[in-house]
């Protein structure tokens, strides 16, 4: 197929709670293989639950994860709004996709790919796949007259092993740097200075110039705050979000509670002696019939 007929794109979606070495490798894959396409990666960065709710699993602000980011990209040769653009992902992301490719997509062009870059670890791939899916029905119906076609694709790269001590040689892992963050913490007995510095000392990734430094501290700051703060119960129904495709499937609840029960006409009759069933009303005629009935024997 012709180059100049063709255009792909790339998006990155992560959770980023905070980012890390791994995010920063895989991030700068998508930039790669956007810049090799001339177009611009999108990265997509979540926000917690119900909007943005801070706890020990989501403590770091989306303003925070951005800014570091970006500043690290920066260090890497990398141009914001060119190379990269930077949102918080809202729900469902493919949305975003949909805008973001739109506004891109050059005139001439007749096929168009848009592939998720993914981490090849924690079912990334998988657990995104209506979002890419979506995204491609998406565009067919928005250029459904243009004679343009659409793939939507995802590309898996390895996962950035880390090789500190802390990191054990394994995958990267947000999880692991929060924890560690808490354990220097409690070995500090409360000393935010010296909790940071071990923490430093484990992740050199955080390591840097003034503003990696700075930026560094308020990502700390933000898990230690944090740290013992858990989503409530309540809010994790409320959070609980539907597919757009499992929507066809819920119904609304038609189970009477017992309380509805008792305030229907029946419970009324029974608290004002009225016949109905077990009532004292129709007790009370049971007990007429039956010397009705006793009655007639006698004569």
């Amino acid at each position: 197929m012709d180059a100049t007929k063709s255009q792909q794109f790339y998006f990155f979606i992560g959770r980023t709670t905070p980012p890390h070495f791994g995010h920063i490798s895989a991030i700068t894959q998508a930039i790669l293989l956007a810049r090799a396409s001339h177009t611009c990666a999108l990265i997509l960065l979540g926000n917690g639950p119900s909007g943005g709710m801070r706890t020990n699993e989501n403590p770091v602000e989306h303003e925070t994860k951005a800014a570091f980011i970006t500043h690290k990209l920066r260090e890497l040769g990398y141009v914001e709004g060119t190379d990269f653009t930077i949102q918080m992902m809202q729900n469902p992301p493919n949305r975003q996709v949909v805008e973001f490719v739109s506004e891109r997509i050059l005139e001439n062009v007749s096929h168009i790919s848009i592939f998720q870059v993914a981490g090849n670890k924690d079912g990334d791939v998988e657990k995104h796949e209506f979002a890419r899916t979506s995204t491609c029905k998406e565009l067919v119906v928005r250029f459904g007259n243009s004679q343009k076609t659409f793939n939507c694709g995802f590309v898996s790269v390895d996962p950035a092993i880390g090789g500190t001590a802390a990191e054990s040689g394994t995958a990267m892992s947000a999880t692991k740097v929060r924890n560690k963050a808490v354990e220097c913490y409690n070995r500090s007995d409360g000393d935010s200075d010296e909790a940071f510095r071990l923490w430093l000392e484990a992740f050199p990734f955080y390591k840097g110039d003034v503003e990696t430094l700075r930026l560094s501290r308020e990502i700390f700051g933000q898990i230690i705050r944090y740290k013992d703060t858990t989503l409530p119960s309540s809010s994790r129904s409320k959070t609980s979000r539907v597919r757009p495709e499992d929507s066809a499937q819920v119904r609304p609840s038609l189970v009477k509670t017992q309380s509805a029960k008792d305030k229907g006409p029946s419970a009324k009759r029974r608290k004002h002696g009225e016949s109905g069933k077990g009532g004292r009303g129709s007790r009370r005629i049971r007990k007429l019939r039956n010397k009705k009935t006793i009655r007639k024997n006698r004569h």
